[in-house]
């Protein structure tokens, strides 16, 4: 007796873990995929996508789970121009997007955005960088 599912457009009708299980599969898949045997191959990509369409998860959705965001909460109000350019170039540097949030009255917030690990590594970029131009401040001012 076949089973039957029944899913939204992007696997949306998954909970977490069912989709986390069946993409995990399907990359699996992929991977033999790149096997140096032919049929192995074969079998294996034909599985990946009987997979895709069965759970109509698009390669994007495959990607999704390695986008990542990391938040630098600035502790400023207002920040200077060159804040926001030294956040920019990290973001930049690393292949990743800068969003800023400020709630009026609040703190201004970072939120790096990229492939992992790159989020993760332009925010430590912003903040090792910020680090030392504070102490460069200190040493000639």
């Amino acid at each position: 007796m076949a089973k039957s599912v029944a899913v939204e457009e992007g696997g949306q009708g998954l909970d977490g873990s069912e989709r986390e299980r069946v993409i995990r599969k399907i990359k699996r898949c992929l991977a033999l995929g790149e096997s140096s045997n032919p049929n192995e191959a074969e079998m294996a990509m034909r599985q990946a996508q009987a997979l895709m369409r069965t759970y109509r998860l698009s390669e994007a959705d495959l990607d999704a789970d390695a986008v990542n965001s990391e938040q630098r909460d600035t502790g400023l109000v207002r920040l200077s121009e060159w804040q926001r350019m030294l956040a920019s170039a990290a973001a930049k540097a690393l292949g990743c997007r800068l969003l800023m949030s400020h709630v009026r009255g609040g703190p201004v917030q970072f939120s790096f955005v990229g492939m992992m690990p790159a989020a993760e590594l332009a925010a430590y970029a912003y903040d090792a960088l910020l680090v030392q131009i504070y102490k460069l401040g200190m040493i000639y001012s």
